[in-house]
């Protein structure tokens, strides 16, 4: 247990606090899994409690209601209730409360007054349908909300955060490779196993079909060969998690890894009752039990450190369950170097590797095949040039800042061939405009002079292609004749606004946010100069009486709380 936070942690709380002060709607918080929730869950609490807030957490399994007892009631020195039939405690006085979502969600009104929700695992949130979290969230209408999630998406319908979802907006992601380089997750490696055949699979509500999966899985020549295989590749390895397709998927895989090891195997599914379940879990923990199987049990709320092996024998559509399951050897632990992944069902292929930025998004070509259409929808989608954030797959203008999404952009998404003349596309990363007086001729009007910061679009952050690339336009304000028809034009494809007179007039407008925001343009070789040909904007013409842009901030004064 370690009491400093990690940098990372103080991070994710000073940026949602931040985010709750000055904007409306709800913060979602995506951390690893391994990296810490419940420290951060306790740290905004006690942020909270400085306010005297009361602050109700909810949790789906009592493992995490366990962590986050322990590390709220750590920092905020005042005893925390707990609220769950399985840990057989019904507290409902206090002011900071840690409740269980399916013992809470019809009693939520005898918790008195709420200003703040954290819910941890998020992702379990339908923005589509009336489940156990909105009915408690329905009770406490004014009440902040806070989600923490590894995983920012659900299968069948993408991003869990933007316009018209539960979370308004990601507030502070930390990405896994970082944590990993710098010593705070474990660094995992893939060594590919014989992969079984999933194409024949098919697919209802954005997963494969359960039964058709267990049977493919559950056969015996493919559970003796994928068993044995697990056994050679796994030998060197301390603690391995097995994830099953099926309850007697899982029950058929430990007696064929007991009789292969000579060892005894664990197994715990949702037919293994609890007295037994906690004593298989302690057995496994403390090492005692080499090897555990589970399925639908394991993959999230449960923390053993120890794991350095995942084996995945079974299939999933949903980007967020592969990254879940895999990330059960995220932890780290005293002798452990890394953790081995075996994926027998092609999910990697599929849905590519959790611990990069990319993971949950489309990358490159567009999907064709209907799996492939299916796993983009199930996950983040593509994020938007913009701002960054999701947009699910199919969507082609963001719900959150308003780009809308070219359709036809493959033309130019190819090698930089501007000394062929070949139109470029490319990202705009910064403008700045300014007054600009011609050289040696102080009699010329001036012009309004443009200048964007450009990248290339698939170079991603952290690898610009185009750094120090640049195109430039003049717009002539002051001059007459077909100048000034082509700087109109220019303004009103901008701006609700009248036509500046004067190039210092223009450019305090824009300074005021009068005009559109450039988001990407289309370049063609001008002799060694880059000519703009078009540009593609991220939102409306402003309002005429607005020319304060983005969103309004919410008004909170010195010290006071975002409730």
């Amino acid at each position: 247990m370690h009491l400093e936070p990690r940098d990372y942690q103080t991070t994710a709380v000073n940026e949602t606090w931040d985010y709750l002060t000055k904007q409306r709607g709800h913060p979602l918080i995506v951390l690893p899994t391994g990296a810490g929730k419940s420290w951060v869950i306790a740290m905004l609490i006690e942020r909270a409690r400085a306010y005297d807030g009361r602050v109700l957490t909810l949790a789906h399994r009592k493992e995490l209601l366990c962590q986050n007892h322990e590390k709220v009631e750590h920092l905020v020195d005042e005893p925390v209730g707990i609220y769950s039939a399985g840990l057989n405690r019904r507290d409902t006085d206090h002011d900071v409360l840690v409740a269980g979502i399916q013992s809470i969600y019809k009693r939520a009104d005898e918790l008195g007054e709420r200003n703040m929700i954290i819910v941890d695992e998020a992702h379990l949130i339908s923005s589509s349908e009336q489940t156990m979290y909105q009915q408690v969230l329905d009770v406490f209408p004014q009440a902040r909300v806070i989600g923490l999630t590894a995983t920012p998406y659900r299968t069948g319908e993408g991003p869990i955060a933007g316009k018209d979802r539960q979370f308004r907006k990601i507030s502070c992601e930390v990405a896994v490779e970082p944590l990993m380089e710098q010593g705070y997750l474990s660094p995992v490696i893939y060594r590919p196993p014989t992969q079984i055949d999933t194409s024949e699979l098919r697919i209802r509500g954005g997963e494969f079909v359960k039964g058709e999966m267990a049977q493919l899985f559950g056969r015996q020549p493919v559970v003796e060969k994928a068993c044995i295989e697990l056994a050679v590749l796994s030998k060197d390895r301390k603690s391995i998690l097995v994830f099953c397709s099926g309850i007697s998927h899982a029950e058929y895989v430990r007696e064929q890894l007991e009789h292969i090891t000579g060892e005894p195997v664990g197994c715990v599914t949702g037919d293994t009752i609890p007295l037994e379940r906690s004593e298989s879990l302690r057995r496994f923990n403390s090492g005692e039990l080499r090897i555990m199987c589970n399925c639908d049990v394991l993959t999230t709320g449960f923390d053993n450190p120890r794991i350095d092996c995942v084996a995945i024998l079974r299939a999933t559509m949903s980007p967020g369950l592969f990254a879940q399951m895999v990330g059960r050897g995220f932890r780290i632990s005293p002798g452990k170097e890394n953790c081995l992944v075996l994926d027998f069902g092609e999910n990697r292929k599929r849905h590519g590797d959790p611990e990069l930025q990319s993971y949950g998004r489309i990358t490159g070509k567009e999907p064709v095949t209907a799996v492939e259409q299916a796993a983009a929808k199930n996950g983040r989608g593509r994020a938007c040039l913009n701002c960054d954030a999701d947009i699910p797959a199919g969507i082609h203008k963001c719900q959150d800042c308003g780009y809308v999404i070219p359709l036809a952009i493959r033309h130019y998404d190819t090698a930089n061939l501007d000394e062929s003349g070949i139109e470029m596309r490319w990202i705009v990363q910064d403008v700045f405009t300014g007054r600009h007086n011609k050289r040696n001729d102080p009699e010329a009007p001036p012009t309004l002079r443009v200048d964007y910061q450009l990248r290339e679009p698939d170079s991603g952050e952290g690898n610009l292609a185009g750094v120090g690339t640049s195109a430039s336009e003049w717009v002539c304000f002051e001059h007459q004749g077909f100048a000034m028809k082509k700087a109109v034009q220019w303004w009103e494809r901008r701006s609700k606004h009248p036509v500046p007179a004067t190039v210092d007039e223009a450019a305090e407008l824009i300074d005021r946010g009068a005009c559109r925001k450039p988001v990407a343009l289309i370049t063609e070789r001008d002799g060694k100069w880059k000519r703009v040909k078009h540009v593609e904007f991220s939102d409306e013409k402003p309002a005429v009486d607005d020319l304060k842009p983005g969103w309004e901030p919410v008004k909170y004064f010195g010290e006071e709380p975002p409730f």
